[in-house]
C-alpha cells in the first residue's frame, strides 16, 4: 500500500528545496531557470539535473521523440521508477535526479537505503517503494493546503482542468537520460559529458516545447544545484586563506599557518601570486578583499531568499477560512457585504461583455 493520498504541489524552487531537506538531502537546492541562455546557466553551476514542468498531452508523432528503453537495454545502475502514485510526479522527478547523482551528493540515509533496497527491483516496484516511504510521503504532503472544504467542479460545463506533469533530465555514466515515471522506461538521448550534457538537455526541452501551440506558455524549468550559501562560505574560506598568506609575505600578518591543513589547499595559487612583485601582491590583496565582500553579499542575499521561501511555505500551509468567515461577518454587520457583492457581479458581467466583444471583433476580421 502507498500509505494514502498524495497532494499536488507547486513548481516552486522554495517548495522543492524544503522538500528535499525534509527527506534528509544536504548541500543542494532548487533554482528556477527563467531562460535557457548560457549566461544564466553559468551563474548557477554546478547543475546536477533539470526538472521540466509542462501541460500533459499525448505526445504527437515526432522524429525527435525516442522510444523508452526496455529493462534489457537499461543500464542496471540507473535508477528509474514508474510513477504508481497519483499527483506525485514532482517528487518522482526530483528523486530521479537525486538517486542518480548519489556519488556527487549527500542524499541522506532514507534515500540511500531506499536506493540500495530497490535498485534490483523492477521499475514498477521501485515506484511502490517510493510510495511506501513514510518520510518521503510526509515531506511531499506537508505542502498540502489546509482546506476543510471538498470543492466539486461543475462537470456539466464540459471544461476539463489541464493536467501538468514533471519529468527530469540527468546525465548518468556518460549518457543523457529523460526520466519520466509515466513512460515504460528511461529515454536515452545519447552520449554526453559533464561539460556538454546541459546543452543537449536544453535542446530536448526546446524540442518538447516546439510540439505545443505558440499560445501555450505554461512551462517551468527547475535545476538541482549546489547550495549557494555553502558554496559562498567555502569560497570565503579559500579567499581568506590566500589573503592571509599574502599578508604574511608582506609582514602584515605574524600568525603561523604552517600547520593549517586548509592552507595547503591554496598553496599552489598562493605561490603563483607570491612570484609577482610587491606592488602586484598589494593589488591582489585589494582584489581578494573585494571578492570576499561580494561573497558575503551573496550569503546575505541567499539568507533573505531562504527567509522568503520559509514565509511563503508557511502561508501555503495556513488555513485562511476562519479569517475569511470573520471578515464576511464583520462586513455583514456593517451592511457592506451586499454592496460589495453587487459590485462584483457587475464587474464580472462587464468583463464577460468585453470578452464577447473581442471575439466578435476578431471574427469580423
Amino acid at each position: 500500500m502507498s500509505g494514502g493520498k498524495w497532494c499536488t504541489i507547486e513548481s516552486d524552487p522554495g517548495v522543492f528545496t524544503e522538500l528535499i531537506k525534509q527527506i534528509g538531502v544536504k548541500g543542494v537546492q532548487v533554482d528556477e531557470l527563467v531562460t535557457l541562455e548560457d549566461e544564466e546557466l553559468a551563474q548557477i553551476k554546478p547543475i546536477y539535473g533539470l526538472i521540466f514542468l509542462f501541460k500533459w498531452q499525448q505526445d504527437p508523432a515526432s522524429a525527435d521523440k525516442r522510444d523508452p528503453l526496455t529493462p534489457e537495454q537499461t543500464d542496471p545502475e540507473l535508477f528509474f521508477a514508474n510513477q504508481v502514485i497519483n499527483d506525485a510526479c514532482a517528487t518522482y522527478a526530483l528523486l530521479s535526479i537525486l538517486m542518480n547523482r548519489a556519488v556527487d551528493l549527500d542524499i541522506g540515509d532514507e534515500l540511500r537505503n531506499l536506493k540500495d533496497f530497490s535498485l534490483a527491483l523492477p521499475s514498477r516496484d521501485r515506484g511502490w517503494a517510493i510510495g511506501n516511504s513514510e518520510i518521503i510521503r510526509s515531506a511531499h504532503n506537508s505542502f498540502s493546503r489546509q482546506d476543510p472544504f471538498e470543492i466539486e467542479y461543475d462537470k456539466k460545463s464540459g471544461e476539463k482542468e489541464d493536467a501538468f506533469h514533471f519529468i527530469s533530465y540527468v546525465p548518468f555514466n556518460g549518457q543523457l537520460y529523460e526520466l519520466d515515471g509515466l513512460q515504460k522506461g528511461p529515454i536515452c538521448y545519447g552520449e554526453c559529458t559533464e561539460q556538454d550534457w546541459i546543452e543537449k538537455a536544453r535542446a530536448e526541452v526546446q524540442k518538447r516545447i516546439a510540439r505545443y501551440e505558440s499560445s501555450e506558455i505554461r512551462f517551468t524549468l527547475l535545476a538541482l544545484v549546489a547550495d549557494k550559501k555553502e558554496l559562498a562560505e567555502r569560497e570565503i574560506q579559500r579567499l581568506k586563506l590566500i589573503r592571509s598568506g599574502l599578508q604574511k609575505h608582506l609582514g602584515l600578518d605574524q600568525s603561523d599557518m604552517s600547520d593549517s591543513e586548509d592552507f595547503s589547499s591554496v598553496q599552489k595559487e598562493l605561490d603563483t601570486l607570491l612570484g609577482e612583485g610587491r606592488e602586484t601582491v598589494a593589488a591582489s590583496l585589494e582584489e581578494l578583499s573585494t571578492s570576499i565582500a561580494n561573497q558575503e553579499m551573496r550569503i546575505m542575499q541567499e539568507n533573505e531568499r531562504q527567509a522568503r521561501w520559509k514565509a511563503e511555505n508557511e502561508r501555503r500551509r495556513h488555513n485562511y477560512v476562519p479569517l475569511i468567515f470573520e471578515l464576511l461577518q464583520q462586513l455583514a454587520k456593517k451592511n457592506m457585504l451586499e454592496g460589495m457583492f453587487k459590485e462584483a457581479v457587475e464587474a464580472k458581467k462587464k468583463k464577460q461583455e468585453e470578452k464577447k466583444a473581442k471575439k466578435a471583433a476578431a471574427a469580423g476580421k
